[in-house]
C-alpha cells in the first residue's frame, strides 16, 4: 500500500476536512458568527506550536533567518556565515523578513514563542487583507471563507512556529492585489 497516508496522517486529513467544511458552513450560513472561528484557529496553531517546538529545524532557511536577525541585532547588517556557501554572505535572502524578525527580537527576544507570535501576526494580517479584498469585490462571504481556510491551511499552520518568509510573501502579494482592487474601485467612481 505504497503512497497511502499513515493512520495518524489520514486522521489529521479527515479532521482538517471536517473543520474546513464546518467552518465554511458557519461562515456562509451565519456570517455574524464567523468571529467565533478565531478560537479553534488559535487552538490549532497553539497545539501544533507545542508539538513542533520540540523539533526545531537545524538546516535550511529557518536557522539562516535567525542568524540574519542576530547579525542585524549585533550591528553587522544582513550578514550570513554559511559553511556551504562561504563566510560573509550578503543578499542571499530577501531582507524584509529577517529585518522584521530582528525588530521583533529586539522587543520580545528570539525564542520560539517570539517567532510564533510574529508569524501568527503576519498570517492574521494576510487573512485581514483577504477580508478587505472580498469587501472591495463585494464578496464578503467568500472572503471570510478564504481567510478562514488560509488560517487553518496545514502548510501555514505548520510554518507558524518556524522562521520562514512564506507568510510574509503571501501577505505582500495580497497587499498588491488589494491595491489593484482599490484602484479599480476608484476608477469606477470617477468614470
Amino acid at each position: 500500500l505504497v503512497g497511502l497516508p499513515s493512520m495518524p496522517g489520514a486522521a489529521l486529513l479527515v479532521g482538517w476536512l471536517v473543520l474546513a467544511a464546518l467552518g465554511v458552513r458557519v461562515i456562509l450560513k451565519r456570517p455574524s458568527m464567523a468571529w467565533l472561528l478565531v478560537l479553534p484557529i488559535l487552538l490549532i496553531r497553539i497545539i501544533f506550536f507545542a508539538i513542533l517546538d520540540d523539533l526545531p529545524p537545524e538546516t535550511g532557511d529557518p536557522p539562516n533567518y535567525i542568524a540574519l536577525a542576530r547579525s542585524v541585532l549585533a550591528g553587522d547588517g544582513l550578514l550570513l556565515q554559511d559553511p556551504m556557501y562561504g563566510p560573509n554572505l550578503r543578499a542571499l535572502y530577501p531582507p524584509l523578513y529577517p529585518l522584521l524578525l530582528a525588530g521583533n527580537a529586539a522587543v520580545f527576544g528570539l525564542g520560539a514563542g517570539s517567532i510564533f507570535g510574529l508569524n501568527l501576526l503576519i498570517d492574521f494580517a494576510a487573512a485581514g487583507t483577504l477580508l478587505w479584498i472580498g469587501r472591495g469585490l463585494d464578496r464578503p462571504h467568500i472572503a471570510h471563507a478564504s481567510a478562514f481556510l488560509y488560517l487553518i491551511w496545514p502548510a501555514f499552520v505548520l510554518n507558524t512556529p518556524v522562521a520562514n518568509k512564506e507568510g510574509l510573501t503571501l501577505l505582500l502579494a495580497l497587499q498588491v492585489l488589494l491595491a489593484f482592487v482599490r484602484f479599480e474601485q476608484r476608477r469606477k467612481w470617477t468614470a
